[in-house]
């Protein structure tokens, strides 16, 4: 997770290094069906980095952060969770083709709270999650607009270790599990450079908009039983998410100086059945 202020491939005087930090949030809704009923979540969080351009074609880099999820189910029922993760990325570029990679691992910590038989069910656990991002693209420059396409998979695991219900006469043991997700992209982006007379600033409207395709999580299941004994593992069931959506982002790059840059963003998912998710996010980078 990068800025989307990147450093452009240079010459061998341009500076080697680049620090980055971003923010944002996420707002989404799951829709209801006939398994379950839907519920909102939000999401804000940020992340550093610092990367290194080995030569005129490769660039390495390190980043960590930090966000904090909160669901709302119905009555009053809600799940909070705080990720943390750390990464490594790459970029190889040239004569206008592009790879990004990116590798991360996080732990988070799960706090549950439902309605239940005699009070309130309440839980406390954590776990891991993986992520692998490979990404890329070709720019065509036409003058100060530049254009092409884009493609990415990127692979997802999260694990929930077991935990047990406290606070209500009828609590509940989730077992430990985990879940995949596949995600292909395909699509176009588009920019323009826009520089202001006398003064040496960049502006670049920039957007994009692709198909997204997932391959493996088309919903949610808990394996769960009463911690009391009673009865065998059962499943608990979330609404089924629909596999194909539409992807558009719409942002704003700032390059004030050379070594300076900044970026404001707008990402919307649209058309997936039972979901939708409107994220903003900024940033800004620093080379030296």
């Amino acid at each position: 997770m990068s800025s989307k202020t990147e450093l452009r491939p240079g010459l061998e005087n341009d500076p080697r290094w680049g620090v980055f930090i971003t923010g944002g949030g996420e707002f989404g809704r799951v829709g209801s069906d006939f398994n379950a009923s839907g519920y909102d979540f939000t999401t804000g969080g940020v992340t550093i980095g610092v990367d290194y351009r080995m030569n005129n074609h490769f660039s390495i880099g390190l980043m960590g952060g930090y966000a904090n999820t909160s669901t709302q189910l119905n009555d009053n029922g809600s799940i909070g969770v705080n990720s943390g993760k750390i990464g490594l990325y790459s970029t190889l570029y040239g004569s206008g083709f592009y790879v990004n990679t990116l590798v991360t691992g996080g732990y988070d910590t799960y706090d549950t709270h439902r309605a239940a038989l005699g009070g309130v069910a309440q839980g406390t656990t954590n776990g891991g999650d993986v992520d692998g991002l490979i990404s890329g693209g070709y720019d065509a420059h036409f003058g100060k607009f530049t254009a092409g396409p884009i493609a990415s998979i990127h692979y997802t695991n999260v694990e929930v270790n077991q935990f047990n219900e406290i606070g209500s006469l009828l609590p509940v043991r989730v077992a430990t599990q985990d879940q995949d997700s596949l995600r292909s992209k395909v699509g176009l982006k588009a920019s323009y450079d826009w520089q202001i007379a006398g003064s040496g600033v960049v502006v670049s409207p920039t957007a994009s908009a692709s198909w997204q395709h997932e391959f493996l999580s088309s919903g949610f299941a808990l394996d769960s039983s009463f911690t009391q004994g009673a009865g065998n593992l059962f499943d608990v069931q979330g609404p089924q998410i629909g596999r194909d959506s539409a992807i558009i982002d719409v942002g704003i790059n700032v390059q004030w100086t050379t070594r300076f840059g900044t970026y404001l963003s707008y990402d919307g998912e649209f058309g997936r059945k039972n979901y939708q998710i409107n994220s903003v996010s900024g940033g800004a980078k620093i080379s030296f």
